[in-house]
């Protein structure tokens, strides 16, 4: 040792020279300690490219070197002994471990730490498989403060129960996931364990204007949907060359100690918005995907409170170290204390930068504990993962550096970093490496959460990614919802097919999602507008199959015969085929075979029902042709000719009843009539003997006309040219029979034809009268483009539709746009509905229909419904709800299990006994010498006159002449 101490100090004594060797080399390695701490502490302050490095204590090489050799002189020293002592000790320590006792013991401490070990497996394993998640969607308008998000985050402390925290602590975690759908939107889900449902509903209330949508928890799978795009066969690029997709993964985790903060963004703009510009990047349609897990859980106090006096403590301990000595050159006040090397050498201007720096390095170190380890905001221990999938491995590289691009923004004291170790020469090993794959990907597929221990943050530094998208974030391809709708309300029925409940769709509220219905019996008058193929007449069409399958009677009016044709497919059931009634109008079979319907029949009716018969054809006329108080000569004519010919269907056969064919010859053939008045009533008889001669020739034309259009139809004529019934609108009321019409979609015949029908249907309901209201079987009628039957200006339909809910009819009337009823049936469905529906439809209308709501929604809310969602306002315990959102399900999932088109051919052979239905060929060669037989057989009939029906006494408006 003294030749080794007088070499180094040059001829000085061993002493002396050692200890000066000594105190240069402490010396040298303080000056350099201090010159590094500098640079690492100045490199600390920049902060712009959140590539922020570590700070250390100072370099304490030369001391560590003097306690090692003291070490180990002592160790060597007394090796001897001490190994002597051990062997002796181990002896008896075999001995005592040998013992039955202490085997015993170890056997028994094993099984408990392994039947502990096992059963925490489990019970984490069963609560990843049973959590709950939350597709969260918010409206534009949606704007949050940062004391939102902090009473958001503090109510997630409960999701772990008590006395499991330690337990059930990999999977109490609240996982964010933020992500990219299949049309490239930008999506928001929240996931949280299935027994904390209520506590993260309660935390989501802090954001008024969103939409919970549950979905299904698991991870989606993005491989195999890249797999199939690429086509079968196709090897995609992956690790190790493994057939599949391109992927590749990332784990953040703080750069530095966790009492440095993160910086505090605020929320306006929005930090989600470079995640949304990512996202918009994407290829969807090749199936690229990125996705960002944000997993949190939130401390106790007990946990925040011992982390924060670690903290602290360890901070204090890093301010005594990097305090600068008082013999420090350019420090005031520094004088005493023997002169070492470092004095020597050190310039005075670097001593002075140092005391700089440190004095910033403290301040910030004050400003870190104020925020985090000082505060008493809620503390999160956070996970954070990423995940990009892409064909093609490179571009998918390409996007998670985009990715990390994002979260340079949360930059500050500290800053993310990726795990893993960088290789000079051989690349990066991360999360895609073979050691962290398996693990990362476990904890990605199923929610585990495992955080890095470093990685705790206050709320405020990653506010950013603790709520949805808000209003300041301008990207146009978030997810977002049309506005802010009310939730479903608590007592609506769940829908399971009971007979006495009408189907609405499923809802989404916090007890997760349902079908739901409404009360029969809460249930007169309904209406829904709404866009061509937004679901409008699909739940007609769930709605009417469940009611006839449930025993009731009702009608489809359907103008394209599309929703007949389906509904046909529900009805083939033996002992339901036997009540359908179809009248088909559309389509190359309707030229083949057809019912008969003479709406002048008398066969089998009153005389009393002829008022009724004449009053529902002459508003038909009306209604199909828009009449008014200015067209009072049509009104007039189609009147009294409709009276004389059922006069005649009184006193004639049923094969040879005149049917509406023979009103023009009856206003246009002078012999014939002359032939006929004889057998009407004396008020008809005298308006064609006084009045009729006295106006013009063409003022028979707008009636005439339009039933020669009618008769130039082969299925119609088919139809309405039979002069015996078999459709018979009353009976089927009364048996609940179900009625399939389809009068065709075409110009004003067709549209005549349909109000046919429907006022039929309607004066044969005010006809049930004569019936106890017990015993008035309930008919579900669904009108389907309501506006074709209410073209007459009066509000026939109107009157009617308020008049009939007494008789047992129960209508629901469809349309586009409630602007083009006419102000009486408008006024009549926002006043007396039970249930008001709608669709997306135009702004106009959409104002139209919230009014009618008071406001809520807003207007701009209906007309950004998506397709097959549409609002609802039901009468619920005879009270109307806030219109709430229903999402639609197609008649083909509703009632999969009763769809049965290989029987159509048994429902159409019921059909045509039910109906009778004859070739139309025979019916028209009938119809064509219905005149000369009605005339052969009113010779032989005695010409007594005043043995009509009673005349129908005409309104004010069927007075007069026209007077255009």
């Amino acid at each position: 040792m003294a030749r080794a101490g007088g070499g180094v100090g040059g001829g000085v004594g061993p002493g002396v020279g050692g200890g000066v060797a000594a105190r240069a080399t402490f010396a040298v390695s303080a000056t350099a300690g201090r010159r590094s701490g500098a640079l690492r502490a100045a490199r600390h302050l920049y902060v712009g490219s959140g590539l922020v490095r570590g700070t250390g204590p100072r370099d304490a090489a030369g001391l560590l070197a003097v306690v090692a050799a003291i070490a180990v002189f002592t160790i060597v020293r007394h090796a001897a002994g001490w190994l002597s002592q051990l062997h002796q000790q181990t002896d008896h320590l075999t001995q005592a471990v040998a013992s039955p006792e202490v085997l015993g013991c170890a056997v028994l401490t094993g099984l408990l730490v392994g039947v502990v070990v096992v059963w925490r497996r489990r019970l984490v394993d069963g609560l990843l498989a049973d959590r709950l998640q939350l597709l969260i969607v918010p409206t534009g308008d949606l704007d949050v403060s940062l004391e939102a998000v902090s009473r958001f985050a503090s109510q997630l402390s409960r999701t772990r129960r008590r006395g499991r925290g330690w337990l059930e602590r990999p999977a109490a975690g609240i996982r964010i996931r933020i992500s990219s759908d299949e049309e490239g939107r930008l999506t928001y889900h929240v996931s949280a364990p299935g027994h904390a449902r209520s506590i993260l509903h309660a935390a989501l209330g802090e954001y008024p204007d969103i939409e919970l949508q549950e979905t299904s928890p698991e991870v989606p799978d993005a491989e195999a949907a890249v797999t199939a795009k690429a086509g079968p066969g196709r090897r995609l690029p992956g690790r190790r060359g493994r057939a599949g997709v391109g992927v590749v993964r990332c784990e953040l985790v703080l750069a530095r100690a966790a009492h440095e903060p993160l910086g505090l963004l605020g929320l306006d703009p929005d930090p989600l918005q470079p995640l949304a510009a990512v996202v918009a990047g994407l290829q969807s349609g090749r199936g690229e995907r990125a996705a960002v897990h944000v997993d949190v859980l939130a401390m106790t106090p007990g946990e925040a409170r011992r982390w924060r006096t670690r903290t602290q403590r360890t901070v204090r301990r890093q301010q005594r170290r990097d305090e600068p000595t008082p013999s420090s050159p350019g420090r005031s006040g520094g004088s005493a204390g023997p002169l070492n090397l470092n004095d020597l050498f050190a310039r005075p201007e670097s001593a002075s930068r140092n005391d700089v720096v440190h004095a910033a390095r403290r301040q910030n170190v004050i400003e870190g504990l104020r925020a985090k380890a000082a505060g008493h905001g809620q503390l999160l221990a956070v996970q954070v993962l990423l995940e990009v999938r892409s064909p093609d491995r490179g571009t998918a590289r390409s996007h998670l550096r985009a990715l990390l691009a994002c979260f340079d923004q949360f930059a500050a004291q500290n800053h993310w970093r990726a795990v893993g170790v960088d290789l000079p020469g051989l690349g990066f090993t991360g999360s895609d490496g073979p050691l962290r794959r398996r693990r990362f990907d476990a904890r990605l597929a199923t929610g585990r959460f495992s955080p890095p221990r470093r990685n705790v943050v206050g709320v405020g530094e990653i506010a950013g990614l603790l709520k949805p998208p808000t209003k300041h974030c301008h990207a146009p391809n978030v997810l977002r919802t049309a506005g802010t709708i009310a939730p479903p309300p608590a007592g609506l029925p769940t829908f399971n097919h009971e007979a006495e409940l009408l189907p609405l769709g499923r809802v989404r509220d916090r007890h997760g999602e349902r079908v739901v219905g409404v009360r029969l019996e809460d249930t007169f008058f309904s209406y829904m507008a709404g866009r061509s193929r937004y679901g409008k007449t699909e739940l007609g069409l769930v709605q009417f199959i469940h009611l006839m399958r449930s025993g009731h009677g009702g009608l489809f009016l359907d103008p394209h015969a599309d929703a007949i044709t389906e509904i046909k497919h529900y009805l083939t059931d033996h002992g339901l085929r036997d009540r359908v009634v179809e009248i088909n109008l559309s389509g190359p079979q309707a030229r083949e075979r057809q019912p008969g319907w003479n709406p002048l029949a008398m066969h089998g009716h009153p005389p009393e029902a002829a008022e009724a018969k004449v009053e529902a054809l002459v508003d038909a006329f009306a209604s199909a042709l828009q009449w008014d108080e200015r067209n009072t000569r049509a009104l007039a004519l189609t009147t009294q000719a409709t009276q004389a010919l059922i006069d005649l269907s009184i006193k004639l056969p049923a094969e040879t009843a005149p049917t509406l064919f023979q009103i023009p010859t009856l206003l246009g053939n002078e012999d014939w009539r002359r032939a006929v008045l004889p057998h009407v009533s004396v008020p008809t008889r005298r308006f064609f003997q006084e009045r009729f001669p006295r106006l013009p020739a063409e003022a028979i034309t707008p009636v005439t006309n339009l039933i020669d259009r009618l008769r130039a139809s082969t299925p119609v004529a088919g139809l309405l040219g039979s002069s015996v019934s078999t459709y018979d609108i009353r009976a089927a009321m009364d048996e609940g029979k179900i009625v399939l019409a389809c009068p065709g979609s075409g110009g004003t015949r067709d549209r005549l034809l349909a109000n046919f029908l429907v006022y039929d249907l309607l004066h044969a309901a005010k006809a049930r009268a004569d019936t106890p209201a017990q015993e008035r079987r309930r008919f579900f009628v669904y009108l389907d483009e309501v506006q074709t039957y209410d073209g007459a200006s009066s509000g026939n339909l109107a009157a009617l539709l308020e008049q009939t809910a007494k008789y047992g009819v129960r209508a629901f009337l469809f349309n586009q746009n409630p602007e083009r009823l006419t102000p009486a049936t408008l006024n009549a469905v926002t006043t007396n509905r039970s249930h008001l529906l709608t669709t997306t439809v135009n702004a106009k209308a959409a104002a139209l229909l919230v009014k009618e709501w008071g406001g809520t929604p807003t207007a701009q809310t209906v007309t950004q419904l998506a397709r097959y969602t549409y609002l609802a306002s039901v009468t619920l315990n005879h009270e109307p709800t806030t219109p709430f959102l229903v999402h639609g399900i197609p008649a083909t999932t509703m009632h999969a299990a009763h769809r049965h088109p290989e029987q159509l051919p048994e429902l159409e052979a019921a059909m045509d006994r039910t109906l009778q239905r004859r070739p139309v060929a025979g019916t028209i060669r009938a119809l064509d010498t219905l005149d000369d037989r009605i005339l052969g057989l009113l010779a032989k009939l005695p010409r007594t006159a005043g043995t009509g029906a009673p005349a129908v006494a005409l309104s004010g408006r069927y007075k007069g002449e026209d007077r255009s």
